[in-house]
């Protein structure tokens, strides 16, 4: 009994969705204990971090300037795209 090209080709399909499927059941075991781990810390450490609203606060200069850096960028990227 000889192995056609097609043979071969469903037997590493075969081999891919198995491997494949493994995977998957893997990615989503591991997320759910991400997420799980993540949700119970984060509950402990909400009180730990404290913030404070002044260092998010920029001037107008500084505002004005990446507007303009960003709207300078945005020129050059559709003149030369």
């Amino acid at each position: 009994m000889t192995l056609s090209d097609t043979d071969i080709w469903v037997f590493v399909g075969y081999f891919l969705l198995v491997i494949l499927t493994g995977l998957g059941i893997a990615f989503l075991i591991l997320s759910a204990v991400l997420v799980t781990v993540s949700a119970i810390r984060s509950r402990k450490a909400s009180s730990l971090i404290k913030k404070d609203e002044e260092i998010y606060k920029t001037s107008t200069i500084f505002n004005v300037s990446a507007i303009l850096i960003c709207a300078f960028l945005g020129v050059l990227y559709y003149v030369f795209w």
